[in-house]
């Protein structure tokens, strides 16, 4: 059983999720593997959007838990975005998918020794060297 740490959301069964954004991102074998391993230690950290049952973001997640089988009891956390219709939806779906800010490095270690986080015992995060 995978742990959620998202609080407030309502929630769906995965079986009831469909794919929206078609191919639009990929995941390495690498990839999957540090997601794998950061939702199995960490747990399931960030809501998925969805227009309907219609999955936005949170496709690569939604893959690592079937694939692996996990059980997210009480349904994935999901946030349901507004929109006009599909082409509405996938405009949405760009914007959400775009990456503005970047990890800093410097911001990052400055973070990391505020909080006392020993970001060598995360090794499945993906940050910055």
């Amino acid at each position: 059983m995978i742990e959620v740490k998202v609080d407030n959301c309502e929630r769906m069964p995965i079986q009831e999720l469909q794919p929206f954004q078609r191919n639009l991102k990929n995941l390495s074998e690498e990839s999957y593997a540090q997601l794998r391993d950061s939702i199995k230690t960490e747990g399931f950290v960030a809501p998925i959007f969805v227009w309907g049952n219609k999955i936005l973001d949170g496709h690569q997640r939604l893959r690592v838990i079937e694939r692996e089988g996990w059980n997210i009891d009480g349904g994935v956390p999901v946030v349901k975005i507004k929109a006009k219709n599909e082409q509405d939806a996938a405009r949405t779906l760009l914007a959400i998918a775009s990456s503005y800010g970047r990890t800093d490095g410097e911001g990052l270690a400055e973070m990391a020794a505020h909080y006392k986080i020993d970001l060598l015992e995360m090794p499945q995060i993906d940050l910055p060297n």
